[in-house]
């Protein structure tokens, strides 16, 4: 059989609240999940036996210790496939960055194995399994633009009127997204933000009013222990963006620019820093 060869696309979070801290430890959260077409690219080999994880970008687990492992793992056993495959990272999304990539990884796998072994699989088994592997790991078995709800599992999926021009600029340092729950406070709101009225705007292809009501409750712990996240952000809206936001709990920052030509000079000028930067529309 042939090799497969998929995109993993990254993710940002246009607009996030958290709501409460659960008791089970995790957090109820507000956001809109959006696919960008910054991707790592996943190789699938079907082998003799077992399952084999390899990536060659540093500080990328391999082996049982990635989250793709659990998730071919889970996925022939709930076929009750004894397939052997060896699956290859190419990476490009940064890890630790808010953008998803390993969850993204993940849900491709689950999906890539279904098609490549005709495991049968439909879309409600394959979403069952990506809930045990991480909140994020349910949305980008679809990806597109949904609002999540509940620990970011619940998906409303949206049919956004227009693709939106954005910068990612990646500071060069991963923030745990572990310490930044523990540390960030939850059921502050300010009082312009309704994550209905972001998906709404969405809905519109309503740019305007969707930048000046962008939130995310992780900017007041993660900007005041990194600084220098808050001067990216400053930075990108006096280069001319319409809003800017971290993604998730960063470390990445992102910008809504209306020109593609725009954003193709705010990311060089950050690239010419020495900021790993991307311009890239959402897919």
């Amino acid at each position: 059989m042939p090799p497969l060869s998929l995109k993993s696309f990254a993710k940002v979070n246009i607009g996030l609240r958290i709501v409460v801290n659960r008791s089970d430890g995790y957090h109820d959260i507000e956001t809109i999940l959006q696919t960008i077409d910054l991707s790592d690219e996943i190789k699938i080999d079907e082998t003799s036996r077992g399952i084999e994880v390899v990536c060659d970008t540093p500080g990328i687990p391999q082996g049982q210790e990635n989250l793709v492992f659990a998730a071919a793992k889970m996925t022939l056993e709930a076929a009750h496939s004894t397939r052997g495959v060896r699956i290859e990272i190419d990476k490009k999304i940064p890890s630790g960055g808010g953008l998803g990539g390993g969850s993204s990884n993940a849900a491709v796998t689950i999906k890539g194995l279904n098609s490549m072994f005709d495991l049968g699989l439909d879309e409600k088994k394959m979403h069952e399994i990506a809930k045990t592997l991480g909140s994020d790991v349910p949305f980008f078995i679809r990806g597109g633009t949904a609002l999540a709800t509940g620990r970011g599992d619940r998906l409303k999926h949206i049919e956004a009127n227009k693709k939106l021009n954005l910068v990612v600029v990646f500071p060069g340092f991963p923030i745990s997204t572990g310490w930044a729950y523990e540390k960030a406070n939850s059921g502050l709101t300010p009082p312009d933000f309704d994550i209905k009225i972001l998906a709404s705007a969405l809905e519109r292809g309503d740019i305007s009013s969707l930048c000046k009501r962008l939130y995310n409750s992780f900017e007041e712990v993660v900007f005041g222990h990194y600084p220098e996240l808050l001067g990216l952000k400053k930075r990108m809206l006096r280069l001319g963006a319409s809003g800017a936001l971290l993604s998730g709990s960063g470390s990445c920052v992102f910008c809504i620019v209306k020109e593609r030509k725009s954003a193709r000079a705010i990311a060089s000028q950050f690239s010419k820093e020495g900021l790993a930067s991307w311009e890239t529309t959402t897919c």
